[in-house]
């Protein structure tokens, strides 16, 4: 008879998916009505979270460990204590439909120049961001 896991108390666990690159860090910004998404993958990343907090309401240990999600799971929406990516393997901009291809273009290469902060020079507002792990995740205690 296999004993189900649980959350325990005092303990950080760290989470991290089993497939390299399986983290994808999404950043959305706003202006006015336009959304944009700059999205990264990385090669490999982690995030340690206390057990104690975990207790209260989130994914069970098992369901997390078992969760080979194809949408990903949104760790940074944890009570996370730390985290780290690695190796940026790719990235991109994802920019509505109706924005103009010149507009694209040089919000991309002010990107490209300048980061996030071009960005946000530009009146462009940081709303939201995702860290998402694909696939099965290990589940340690450390």
């Amino acid at each position: 008879v296999e004993v189900e896991m649980k959350w325990e108390k005092g303990v950080v666990y760290k989470i991290s998916p089993k497939t390299k690159k399986s983290v994808v860090y999404i950043q959305i910004y706003e202006k006015g009505s336009l959304e944009i998404k700059y999205e990264e993958a990385y090669r490999s990343g982690w995030v340690t979270v206390l057990g104690d907090e975990m207790l209260g309401g989130y994914m069970s240990l098992e369901e997390m460990r078992g969760d080979s999600n194809s949408d990903g799971t949104d760790v940074w929406g944890l009570p996370t204590e730390g985290h780290e990516f690695l190796d940026g393997v790719s990235d991109g901009i994802t920019y509505p439909e109706t924005l103009s291809e010149a507009d694209r273009d040089q919000l991309e290469s002010i990107y490209y120049e300048e980061g996030t902060d071009g960005l946000e020079n530009m009146g462009w507002e940081q709303v939201d961001s995702e860290l998402l792990f694909f696939g099965k995740l290990n589940i340690d205690k450390v």
